[in-house]
């Protein structure tokens, strides 16, 4: 196999060597990710927090029908509509910030080749 592509060889050390300098050079990108990480599990957990609120307001009747070992309770109540409307926003926020994260390694990835960083390198 190796003999077939011998001459592709050179562009393969080239594409790693190039990925090793920028990975070199751009370490704060793991600690983007990580903030990123960490305010999805903040904003899922403010969601969860909110619709146990919300589910904690709403009206609850004991109805005798269903009386069993387990209590059974009814819940009414118009906060049905911003429980939804928390889990919407909630999930909103989660995905604007994986898209952010996203967007920020696209931006510092052609930042970086874009600058002349990558040039100024293969030159020195």
């Amino acid at each position: 196999m190796l003999w077939c592509y011998w001459d592709d060889l050179p562009i393969a050390i080239a594409v790693i060597d190039q990925a090793a300098d920028f990975y070199n050079d751009t370490k704060r990108l793991m600690f983007v990710s990580v903030l990123y990480g960490f305010l999805i599990i903040v904003s899922a957990l403010i969601t969860f927090v909110g619709v146990v609120y919300l589910y904690s307001l709403m009206d609850r009747s004991y109805d005798p029908k269903l009386a069993s070992p387990q209590t059974m309770f009814k819940v009414t109540g118009s906060a049905t509509g911003l429980i939804i409307a928390v889990l919407f926003i909630g999930s909103w926020i989660e995905n604007f910030c994986a898209y952010m994260l996203g967007f920020t390694a696209m931006y510092s990835t052609a930042t970086y080749y874009w600058s002349g960083n990558a040039a100024s390198e293969k030159d020195g």
